[in-house]
């Protein structure tokens, strides 16, 4: 009884899809015109237009989208392929499936040209079977609904995809922010708000070296978590105003190892590149740098771009053991050591933006641009 009401179902549904298509008949021959006006006439299709030409075919789909087409196999394979791209080619511009495509043949010919075969989606003989050609249509239509209906549950999950990458993407940045506005409290009084200036330097710097938009955001959202390490290190050692011994060197350098072991533990592309910034940015082009003594170009690039943007803000901040730099004098140090501890590539990039960096840095101080020159001896 329940198979017979679901066959019932299913038989109304196919019905509905026959009666409500849209449907295009391109055939030049008239006894197919006739046998294809008897079947449309009989499964009381609605939407049904008949052509004869390419051009007639170019101005109807400009105007209607066609969920079937039928086309005659004596309009021959230039013209049949020519029809098709036209189909093609609104299709793209609609963003809808391409119409199901159904040859028709008045000739019980045995060979057909293979790429238009390739083409179809079914193929029928003349004089038509009804019985045989409403069933094939309505299987051909019912798979293009389930489609839809698939491409449809695919694009929702698409959706939720999105939204939460969204989520998690938003929820990085505000631990990003959290664990910068920690770093940036611990000991430097002097720097009242947050300042994700190396972040901000080395978007700059990237940028001017080609990087793409995303690569840009993702080190500017990461960089500022290069020293995360340092929230392990005591204060008396992080700190210090007098000489460091070689135990208190060694513990500083462990903050690499540290900040490296945090943020790789964590998921998501912010983490995972601030975890490598945080283990390399001390490694220098020479090798001498730690904590593994990499050289050159084994130093990844996100990290050479951030070790020369966090040595110039270093150099231009005030430390318990030094005042600031002039921002010139931070300069001509990245300059006089680029091929020697820094990337020569990533410097002279530095160098062609450096009025960036500058008003960058003067908009953070809150300062105005001849305040700061002014303030720095660079008049």
């Amino acid at each position: 009884m329940a198979r017979a009401y679901q066959e019932t179902i299913f038989q109304l549904q196919s019905q509905e899809l026959l009666l409500n298509a849209s449907i295009l008949v391109f055939v030049s021959d008239p006894l197919l015109q006739d046998e294809l006006k008897s079947y449309v006439e009989a499964i009381h299709a609605l939407n049904v237009d008949f052509i004869e030409s390419g051009d007639q075919l170019e101005r109807m789909c400009q105007v209607k989208n066609y969920d079937l087409v039928y086309v005659d196999a004596q309009l021959g394979s230039d013209l049949i392929s020519h029809s098709v791209d036209i189909l093609k080619a609104e299709a793209n511009f609609s963003e809808l499936p391409m119409p199901l495509l159904f040859l028709i043949d008045n000739h019980f010919e045995d060979t057909f040209n293979e790429n238009i075969l390739n083409l179809m989606d079914e193929v029928f003989f003349s004089p038509l079977n009804f019985r045989d050609l409403d069933f094939r249509v309505k299987k051909q239509l019912q798979r293009r609904v389930d489609g839809a209906d698939a491409q449809q549950r695919l694009d929702v999950c698409e959706a939720k995809l999105l939204d939460r990458t969204r989520q998690l993407y938003e929820t990085q940045l505000k631990l990003v922010e959290v664990l910068s506005r920690n770093l940036e409290s611990r000991g430097e009084a002097h720097r009242h708000d947050y300042l994700p200036l190396v972040g901000q330097y080395a978007a700059i710097v990237s940028r001017a070296m080609g990087l793409s938009d995303d690569e840009c955001d993702l080190l500017e959202q990461a960089s500022p978590l290069h020293d995360l390490g340092n929230i392990e290190l005591p204060d008396e050692v992080l700190y210090k105003s007098g000489p460091m011994t070689s135990d208190d060197i060694t513990l500083l350098r462990s903050h690499v190892n540290i900040g490296a072991r945090l943020l790789a533990s964590q998921d998501g592309q912010i983490m995972q590149m601030a975890a490598t910034i945080a283990q390399t940015h001390h490694e220098r082009w020479d090798g001498t740098g730690y904590p593994s003594g990499l050289k050159g170009k084994e130093i990844p690039l996100c990290s050479r771009i951030v070790a020369v943007c966090d040595v110039f803000d270093a150099l231009t901040s005030n430390r318990p053991y030094r005042p600031g730099w002039r921002v010139s004098k931070a300069l001509e140090y990245l300059k006089s050591n680029a091929g020697r501890l820094f990337d020569p590539d990533v410097v002279n990039s530095f160098q062609s933006v450096f009025n960036e960096v500058l008003a960058c840095r003067e908009s953070a101080f809150g300062v105005t641009r001849q305040e700061y020159r002014a303030s720095c001896e660079l008049n």
